[in-house]
């Protein structure tokens, strides 16, 4: 029944994925190409030398079905909007500044390198360098040419918060927010700013860690702030509430148990924060019991 039951979300998974990639108009050969290399290492490593091997087994049936979808597909393989190449570019640079060192980053976005994606990478490197005046001037220059990019403010109030210019990164953060509102990420960062400031607006960074719960509750940062803003309030139920939501999302039913118990003493009868709670205390209960039956299986 366990392994019918993970199939069953495997092939569900399979056929979003499918379903996404036609929306975007992407073909889907670079997915039968992913399956086809992550096959080939679960043969030669075999499931337990990789743990994604082990909980997400590749069958034959769902290469199979992939090779099908691309070879009945009306996007010709290969094929995906080249307005996606900018993006990708970027997404690369972001990933490269981030990991490698400042002075490899300049080596591969040297200044002759006039590209969005490079002088963003560029600006990074400075930061890290560091030479902050000289990253934002870089950013400054971005943002002058793309006002409405709610990504470069993201990275300009970044910089300027973990320098600790914090007033200056509050109002980046909420330019961020405001051309892009139904980010959950950057409504979390802009509560962060919010709740660091001397004389932290409380209550504004509730209302928009609650708004990205609401947008992406998967996200452990925003539940991991969502506690202190609620304690500094004075509102120690939700609080408590908030933990036990984090708690959940890690996967341990314990302290759920033990936060949400709290909670419980503080919230009112009939409120829905109450009603939560409750929700969140069946929950933890029914993940204690599955671990118990996974634990005397196995």
């Amino acid at each position: 029944n366990f392994l019918a039951y993970t199939r069953a979300h495997e092939e569900a998974a399979d056929q979003a994925a499918l379903g996404y990639l036609d929306t975007l108009n992407v073909s889907a050969d670079g997915l039968l190409k992913t399956f086809a290399l992550l096959q080939r290492r679960e043969r030669m490593q075999g499931r337990s030398g990789d743990p994604y091997m082990r909980s997400h087994p590749l069958s034959s049936a769902r290469i199979e079905h992939v090779r099908n979808h691309v070879e009945h597909s009306k996007i010709p393989e290969g094929s995906y909007p080249k307005s996606y190449d900018a993006i990708h570019k970027r997404m690369g640079a972001k990933l490269f500044r981030f990991i490698q060192s400042p002075e490899r980053t300049l080596q591969k976005y040297p200044l002759a390198d006039k590209s969005g994606a490079a002088r963003m990478a560029r600006a990074v490197a400075y930061y890290k360098m560091p030479d902050v005046d000289r990253a934002l001037a870089e950013m400054d220059s971005l943002i002058a040419e793309s006002p409405n990019d709610p990504f470069l403010h993201e990275l300009k109030g970044q910089i300027l918060f973990e320098s600790n210019r914090v007033d200056d990164a509050l109002a980046a953060y909420a330019r961020a927010a405001k051309l892009l509102p139904d980010s959950a990420l950057i409504l979390t960062d802009l509560a962060k700013v919010e709740l660091a400031q001397p004389k932290a607006n409380i209550s504004s960074a509730i209302a928009h860690l609650e708004k990205a719960n609401n947008l992406d509750n998967s996200n452990a940062y925003s539940w991991r702030l969502l506690p202190t803003a609620y304690g500094r309030s004075g509102n120690m139920g939700r609080s408590y509430l908030a933990l036990a939501e984090e708690a959940i999302l890690q996967n341990k039913p314990d302290d759920a148990l033990k936060q949400v118990n709290q909670a419980l003493q503080s919230l009112k009868e009939g409120t829905p924060a109450r009603q939560r709670a409750q929700d969140v205390k069946s929950l933890a209960i029914e993940m204690q019991r599955t671990q118990k039956e996974m634990e005397s299986a196995f």
